[in-house]
């Protein structure tokens, strides 16, 4: 394979540099009582009443589908509560599922872990928060008993973890 002769770029069409920001919809503000469940409700009414602009425009693609999602939104733009309506959604169904949710650095792992086992263990009961070690009898133990496995990239990798029945992977 040679380089190309010029030609065959001469009707290229290339994208813009930079592609303009979708435009936020002006939707209503969107309580939490779309949630639909009381105790899904609680875990965010000591914060917050309604989601902001950036949450509703997400809510009914990670609250009622089960399709792939991609949000990019600035910091402080409330994306953990996004990544939250996955998981409830997957707790609203009958089935004992679980989910893994993959931070880039072992910095982000710990306060996740920390903030979700408080706010998310209670509920259905108890929800189990875990991270993985790189040990692998004990990442074996905690696979068995997590609800939310919130482990780095690397780990995932791991044949162990990938002989589990991943149901949702929340990428942050």
């Amino acid at each position: 394979m040679g380089d190309a002769p010029a030609h065959f770029f001469k009707h290229l069409i290339l994208p813009e540099k930079f592609w303009p920001p979708t435009p936020l919809l002006d939707l209503q503000a969107l309580p939490l009582s779309a949630l639909h469940n009381k105790e899904f409700e609680e875990i965010f009414s000591s914060t917050i009443q309604t989601f902001n602009k950036i949450q509703m425009q997400v809510f009914q693609a990670l609250y009622t589908w089960d399709e792939n999602a991609f949000i990019g939104a600035p910091t402080g733009s409330s994306r953990a509560i996004c990544t939250e309506f996955p998981l409830l959604r997957l707790w609203s169904k009958r089935e004992q599922l679980w989910a893994v949710c993959i931070k880039p650095y072992q910095e982000m792992v710990d306060p996740r872990v920390v903030e979700w086992k408080a706010k998310l263990s209670q509920l259905q009961g108890e929800k189990e928060i875990v991270s993985l070690t790189g040990e692998t009898s004990t990442d074996l133990r905690l696979l068995e008993k997590g609800d939310v496995i919130v482990c780095m990239p690397i780990q995932v990798c791991n044949p162990y973890v990938r002989s589990f029945d991943v149901v949702l992977i929340v990428l942050l």
